[in-house]
């Protein structure tokens, strides 16, 4: 342990945490950063969105206490209090909403997780008038009469307030009776469909070569389009032709508890669902804000959810190939991330394969006897805890 892992550890006073912390990181994931987020998970940092949403003061004006980093040189804080935090956020929005529900429209809600399961209509207003912070807010009566507002905190604390949106049981209540309107949609006229093709093909080729020139630009419009897709469960709208896809791996597994890498990368996708803005309509606007080693920490996360070695009835093929490539590059030790219990594993083999592992691993024998298969199972997995023993499709391959 160095001054830095020491500096780290400071984040807390609890030497219970700090010990628990220390032990439970492998060796080669025990860096600062690391053990700074094991000891703080369960707080809120500043740099989040809900916490600039209720400021520090109105935080600890409610009871909430705060842990400073002070060997950081921007002394960040983390708000120990993740419930209250939430409360003072949720009393906040409602306040909020009591304004929006003052001018006419039909229903308000806050929404302190964006609901990716609710398809809204829309109304749109009838000019282009704004107000102080850019909000068009000129909408009809009969239309605001009939639509309503979500309220969400965006990336940078500030209030967000989407208004016009058309509930989709009131969208089936009106076509069922007719009522609604449909907006013709404008299109450009004066060219032909061929010359619009031909001239924007110039122009794709323009935006690529500028594009290629460009890393901070390329870096953050492909972390966009990357997250569109594998966080907010929409079809991404980015211009950029990237497609990435995550299988659900707990759908493949017998036993999802064998497995902390998964774990993990539940935890990781946690941490960043509160980093990142909760309405993709801000996504690409944070994207580009941010400085490149976090956007670089993010595309890490975003590749590693691709990540796709599962091997099928249909066997190998060079895609695992390539997998074998890739552990290799990663130095990949599955005794770090594999844990074979009796349900998820040994249950599952018969009786004379558990002999054999017994053999194989070189640790002592367990007769088996007339045992039963679960209590035979249940020998296996207590004979081999510890001993580093892994089934052939976890082991190194060359």
């Amino acid at each position: 342990m160095n001054l830095e892992h020491v500096m780290a550890l400071a984040i807390s006073d609890d030497h219970a945490a700090q010990e628990a912390a220390w032990k439970d990181l492998p060796d080669w994931n025990r860096d600062p950063s690391s053990l700074k987020d094991a000891l703080t998970h369960e707080a809120v940092p500043m740099t989040d969105r809900l916490a600039k949403f209720i400021g520090m003061d109105g935080y600890i004006a409610a009871g909430g206490e705060v842990v400073r980093d002070l060997f950081d040189e921007e002394n960040d804080c983390y708000l120990t209090d993740r419930v209250l935090v939430m409360q003072l956020v949720q009393a906040k929005l409602e306040i909020e909403a009591d304004k929006f529900r003052a001018e006419g429209w039909k229903w308000v809600r806050p929404e302190i997780v964006r609901d990716h399961g609710i398809r809204y209509g829309r109304v749109w207003p009838i000019d282009n008038d704004e107000d102080e912070e850019g909000e068009s807010i000129n909408f009809a009566p009969e239309d605001k009469a009939r639509a309503g507002v979500v309220l969400r905190v965006a990336y940078d604390g500030s209030l967000e307030a989407d208004r016009g949106l058309i509930h989709p049981d009131d969208m089936k209540a009106e076509a069922k009776g007719g009522g609604g309107s449909e907006t013709a949609e404008k299109t450009p006229s004066g060219f032909s469909a061929a010359l619009v093709e031909d001239l924007t093909a110039h122009r794709t080729a323009a935006l690529r070569i500028e594009l290629a020139r460009n890393l901070a630009a390329a870096l953050a419009f492909t972390v966009h389009a990357m997250a569109s897709g594998l966080l907010y469960m929409s079809a991404s709208e980015s211009c950029l032709a990237i497609r990435a896809t995550s299988d659900d791996l707990e759908r493949r597994m017998k036993l999802a508890d064998d497995s902390p890498a998964h774990q993990a990368m539940k935890e990781e996708g946690e941490r960043w669902g509160e980093i990142l803005p909760g309405d993709e309509a801000d996504l690409l606007a944070w994207c580009l804000a941010q400085p490149q080693e976090r956007l670089l920490d993010l595309l890490a996360f975003l590749s590693a959810l691709t990540v796709d070695a599962v091997q099928t009835k249909q066997g190998r093929n060079e895609h695992h190939k390539h997998a074998d490539r890739l552990a290799e590059t990663l130095s990949l030790d599955m005794t770090q991330w594999w844990k074979p219990s009796a349900e998820g594993f040994f249950l599952r083999l018969p009786k004379a394969a558990l002999a054999e592992t017994i053999r194989e691993a070189n640790v002592l024998p367990v007769n088996f006897g007339n045992v039963k298969k679960e209590e035979a199972a249940r020998l296996a997995a207590k004979a081999l805890d510890g001993s580093g023993w892994l089934p052939e499709p976890l082991r190194v391959r060359a």
